[in-house]
């Protein structure tokens, strides 16, 4: 049961908000969402929520509920959550907003549009400009994957958190790619977009978007890379040897 409650921490917290990205980046999603002005919650029982708000032709992510969304879906268990999440006809109960068919109607597509870039064809990856976002999609479900397994996953907390200290980490990807960072403190983890604030204590930079999105799809071995130069680290080695930890067992939560 803690693995159905830990993937729905992710699908909810990591995965659901990088509609922030897909609305920035994609016309047919922008379209979707023209002239909105309401909220969006996705709630499981005894578990997590998250909040999306739409204003001005923008998505923004608050990774907790609110008391008074346009639109309230809750789940009466994690497992029906990531069931729906992996394909499943699972349907939540709408127990506010149920009277905003266009907006329902509208946010199941805007969903399709995130998982075209999260499971993209080979015609997709050929397109640079989409290739990039992928991997910058990548990059933020890795880091904020991270931060719900490291909260989460409570053989992960004896076994890999306890042993990490209070740090920051700075992930790049060489060549013009994205950043992204993960903080690590007494309460938990803070995960975010681009430049670290404050001192960095530890770097990971991946080459370029190429080697990003071979080792964010299993096809390179990270110590493999790290001897290609492919991957290249450097400062408090505990930090990164924890975070890799918990980024092999976020993969292992997330369906093939």
């Amino acid at each position: 049961m803690e693995k159905e409650q830990v993937l729905s921490c992710i699908y909810l917290r990591a995965v659901l908000p990088l509609l922030e990205e897909v609305v920035g980046h994609d016309t047919e999603a922008a379209n979707l969402i023209k002239g909105w002005k309401c909220s969006v919650m996705f709630h499981v029982s005894d578990g997590p929520a998250v909040t999306l708000k739409f204003r001005d032709g923008k998505c923004e992510a608050s990774r907790r509920s609110m008391a008074l969304p346009t639109i309230a879906m809750w789940f009466s268990s994690a497992d029906k959550l990531n069931k729906m999440f992996e394909g499943a006809n699972v349907i939540p109960v709408i127990w506010k907003g149920i009277w905003h068919p266009k907006i329902l109607t509208n946010f199941i597509a805007l969903t399709k549009r995130l998982d075209y870039y999260m499971k993209p064809s080979d015609q997709l990856l050929a397109n640079k400009k989409d290739f990039d976002f992928i991997v910058r999609l990548m990059l933020y479900a890795a880091l904020y994957g991270v931060k719900e397994v490291g909260e989460n996953d409570e053989k992960m907390k004896s076994s890999i958190v306890s042993s990490i200290p209070n740090s920051t980490l700075q992930v790049v990807v060489g060549g013009g790619g994205p950043k992204a960072y993960l903080i690590k403190t007494a309460e938990g983890f803070i995960a975010g977009k681009g430049d670290a604030p404050g001192q960095v204590d530890a770097f990971m930079e991946l080459k370029d978007v190429k080697a990003a999105y071979e080792l964010f799809t299993g096809k390179t071995d990270a110590m493999a890379a790290i001897g290609t130069a492919e991957i290249r680290i450097r400062g408090l080695i505990p930090l990164v040897d924890g975070v890799s930890g918990l980024l092999d067992q976020l993969s292992k939560y997330l369906p093939a």
